[in-house]
């Protein structure tokens, strides 16, 4: 599922309909927040609070619900169209973009980018209705100087997102009529909109599975989503309660309703206790119980870049998954979480690898610490080693998808 997943998971918004979709074929049930809950036991359910994040989980027998969770993010770092920065210029229809998150800017410059997002119209019955939209098709491009206008560039070159990353589009109209055709919905209905770009094309598999790359936009973090939710279809009905958040806004700081530093978390917990008839002490006393994985993507070794590297710790693509550890609990790993997941490991022969970073080079952080320490539940931080971090495009290995994989299916189990 792997390339078509990344191929169509052109945003978050459509990330989580394919990982619907794909539950939905494994029997699993959709949910809804304002409804009320009535859960069977062994069976697997999702639901999406805002369609850009994702939680699913299948029920367990347990009394005192015991939850195996795999924490990820959905979103990855991009360009967002302005649209009413949009206007008509001498080589086409240019427009300004706000940046979100933390991309490597320059890898954005002349790329073929198509266009996707998210329509609010006016439904049918007078309410807002959602609907997404993917341009399938190059539309644009952010095209960079010549060198023998920028001669200093391979020194070092500051980009400034207002001034350099205009995006100019090849439409006729304007950004709304094309989206009211693309759509089949007059332009009137239209009430707001987000259209983000995306670099257009197909993931490229270099090699073969056990030594082979896979290079393509947004692994980060939505590789690890798609094995979650994969290991999620494939348990079978136990006493564990497996469940899988894949939240939005991570790349901004996770501060929204749908993140994971807000209630989401607690709430879906609660509400499986409830409609299970547990009490607020059963619930309480699950916490101790349960464990949390969370799963974002890890620094790969790369030799160009040495220097930016603790050498005791090169953690090399297709070596295997990576434990994180951090002293200043930018991720949440503990002494006894790290040997949890490697006596995990060990039983079924997955290898390991272990990151810290460089003494004098500060780590990013994941959704890990803020849930691990709103919750009280133990966490580890783990992830597929990756090149490029935050770049248009990235590269992982093939072996590690797949030992990942396994890993995330034999924690999720009993």
């Amino acid at each position: 599922m792997t390339a078509e997943f990344m191929k169509k998971s052109v945003t978050a918004w459509h990330g989580v309909r394919e990982m619907e979709a794909y539950l939905a074929g494994k029997g699993f049930l959709p949910l809804r927040e304002e409804e009320e809950w009535h859960l069977e036991e062994g069976q697997g359910y999702y639901l999406s609070p805002n369609g850009r994040s994702l939680a699913a989980f299948r029920v367990g027998r347990a009394p005192v619900p015991r939850y195996r969770i795999i924490a990820a993010h959905t979103d990855s770092p991009h360009l967002r169209i302005k649209p009413e920065s949009l206007s008509r210029e001498e080589q086409g229809l240019t427009g300004n973009v706000s940046v979100y998150g933390g991309p490597i800017q320059y890898t954005w410059f002349d790329r073929p980018l198509g266009v996707a997002g998210v329509v609010i119209v006016e439904g049918e019955d007078g309410r807002p209705e959602r609907l997404l939209f993917d341009s399938e098709e190059p539309l644009g491009i952010i095209p960079d100087a010549p060198i023998h206008l920028n001669r200093e560039v391979n020194k070092g070159f500051e980009i400034k997102p207002q001034k350099h990353l205009s995006v100019i589009l090849t439409l006729e109209g304007d950004l709304e009529d094309y989206l009211a055709a693309k759509l089949g919905i007059p332009r009137e209905r239209i009430l707001s909109l987000r259209a983000e770009l995306y670099v257009h094309g197909e993931p490229a598999f270099m090699g073969t599975p056990d030594r082979g790359f896979i290079n393509s936009p947004r692994l980060d973090n939505l590789i690890h989503c798609l094995l979650a939710v994969e290991a999620l279809a494939g348990t079978e009905p136990g006493e564990n309660t497996p469940l899988v958040l894949c939240f939005d806004s991570e790349e901004t700081g996770s501060l929204t309703a749908e993140g994971a530093h807000s209630a989401l978390t607690e709430h879906i917990m609660e509400r499986i206790a409830l409609a299970r008839g547990t009490g607020r002490e059963s619930q309480l006393r699950s916490r101790s119980l349960s464990s949390l994985l969370s799963a974002d993507v890890a620094h790969g070794w790369n030799g160009n870049f040495s220097d930016k590297f603790d050498p005791a710790y090169k953690c090399a693509l297709n070596g295997g998954p990576v434990i994180k550890v951090d002293t200043q609990n930018h991720y949440a790993t503990t002494a006894d979480t790290e040997g949890m997941v490697r006596l995990l490991a060990r039983r079924e022969g997955i290898p390991l690898q272990l990151f810290i970073t460089h003494s004098d080079v500060p780590t990013g952080s994941t959704v890990g610490p803020m849930l691990s320490s709103s919750s009280a539940i133990p966490c580890v931080d783990m992830g597929i080693p990756l090149w490029a971090m935050h770049s248009a495009v990235e590269t992982v290995g093939q072996r590690d998808v797949a030992l990942m994989g396994k890993l995330f299916g034999t924690y999720l189990q009993d």
